[in-house]
């Protein structure tokens, strides 16, 4: 004897061939949205947060890699003082700190996108690494004679 069964389905589901449920696009997203780690929570949120400044850069994301590449940079020398090595530690504070991003948005995009990273740290790095080799390669354009102190 065959019975014909009729179940309601709740709005955001649809069954499939077998008759099995799943899930819409937009109902399993908040499902798993519900249920990610940590890290990936912490990288959704990162990621709107870099998508609200580069929204607000009046650029693309390369221009805020750029701004933010020397803003960093300039804020890594000034925390590193008077020491002589301040101009490298703030090009490896850089560096460091951009790799990190592209790991976050590796975590957030579930792959590596390849040209994006290569393009992003290229405008990250550029002029901290042109900044500190002309500092560090170029003869001070305003040198004090021998034997004058500051006052």
């Amino acid at each position: 004897m065959n019975a014909l069964i009729l179940i309601e389905i709740p709005s955001g589901w649809s069954s499939n061939l077998a008759g099995e449920p799943h899930r819409s696009k937009t109902a399993l997203d908040d499902h798993v949205a519900l249920r990610q780690s940590p890290i990936m929570s912490f990288a959704s949120h990162y990621e709107a947060v870099i998508a609200w400044i580069v929204l607000h850069c009046g650029g693309s994301d390369k221009f805020a890699h750029t701004y933010a590449g020397l803003l960093i940079w300039l804020l890594s020398v000034l925390i590193a003082g008077r020491s002589n090595a301040r101009f490298e530690l703030g090009l490896a504070a850089i560096i460091l700190i951009e790799i990190a991003n592209e790991c976050i948005d590796r975590i957030a995009h579930g792959s590596w996108m390849l040209r994006d990273t290569l393009g992003d740290a290229a405008a990250t790095w550029f002029w901290p690494t042109i900044l500190t080799v002309a500092i560090r390669w170029h003869p001070p354009v305003f040198q004090r004679p021998r034997g004058q102190e500051r006052r």
